[in-house]
């Protein structure tokens, strides 16, 4: 891998834009079911460009190295602004995970006695216009005296989960059901040789636990390394330090940098498994 040789792309809507223009990126990712604001930097486009974007496009965000880069967002254009900054013309895109209709879905509809929460989720997501990464539930909940729901989607959904002990999250246009400390099956192995900068830093952090009915306390770690396109939101990670080896899941983070200067890296929060 030739790590000096960056790759990044941003497409929006039917318009790709790459080298030798300047692109400057924050991609935040958690494991909430909050909707996370991304920033995209993009320097000295011309009018005629920036005139054709428009609220809602879909935008995909790619970077890595030359042979290794990938995919590190996947979401909609929710607002353009263009200043000046000196001599340069910087045009920045916010932009949302894409969450379909999770959000701006009414529904109305009841289900019978005894159907389980599977079912329900099962016939929810299909409304939402969202693919499923995983749907894994804790506790398949049985509503044995039916269940109506008369709302917003998303809010029925993340309910229903919660009934479940399971988290709720969407991520490059998928959304993921399952247990809060479930990770992907796929572990990266993270050291030194891999990308790693410095030792992990020790968190001492305090968390509800799915339902919000108790406080957890637990320790994990803060990690800096070269930027890492596979790595993202619930990534099981190898974590193979001079201080600190085993398995963790990523539970927040983001991608940051530029096709410009040093500022290229990966950062997360991990937690033991």
């Amino acid at each position: 891998m030739n790590l000096f040789m960056r790759e990044v792309r941003a497409t929006i809507g039917s318009r790709t834009i790459e080298e030798p223009l300047t692109i400057y990126f924050d991609i935040p990712f958690d494991d909430g079911d909050k909707v996370n604001d991304i920033s995209i930097k993009i320097y000295n486009l011309s009018d005629n460009t920036i005139n054709g974007f428009k609220n809602d496009q879909r935008v995909i965000l790619t970077a890595g190295y030359k042979g290794d880069a990938g995919t590190i967002f996947d979401g909609k254009l929710k607002k353009v602004s263009t200043e000046w900054e000196s001599v340069d013309k910087i045009t920045t895109f916010l932009c949302i995970d894409d969450k379909g209709n999770f959000l701006s879905t009414k529904v109305k509809k009841t289900y019978a006695a005894n159907t389980n929460a599977k079912t329900i989720l099962n016939d929810l997501i299909g409304k939402s216009g969202l693919s499923i990464g995983e749907l894994s539930l804790p506790t398949n909940f049985v509503y044995r005296s039916g269940k109506t729901i008369n709302g917003k989607l998303g809010t029925a959904v993340i309910a229903i989960a919660k009934d479940c002990k399971a988290k709720v999250h969407i991520n490059r246009n998928k959304i993921y059901i399952r247990d809060k400390n479930k990770g992907n099956t796929i572990a990266f192995e993270v050291s030194k040789e891999t990308g790693l900068i410095d030792n992990p830093t020790v968190i001492e952090d305090e968390t509800n636990d799915v339902q919000k009915k108790k406080k957890i306390k637990r320790t994990g770690y803060s990690l800096n390394m070269l930027l890492n396109h596979r790595i993202t939101v619930d990534s099981l990670i190898q974590l193979n330090s001079k201080t600190v080896k085993g398995l963790f899941r990523v539970e927040k983070g983001k991608h940051s940098g530029s096709n410009r200067d040093d500022e290229f890296y990966t950062y997360v929060e991990v937690y033991p498994l």
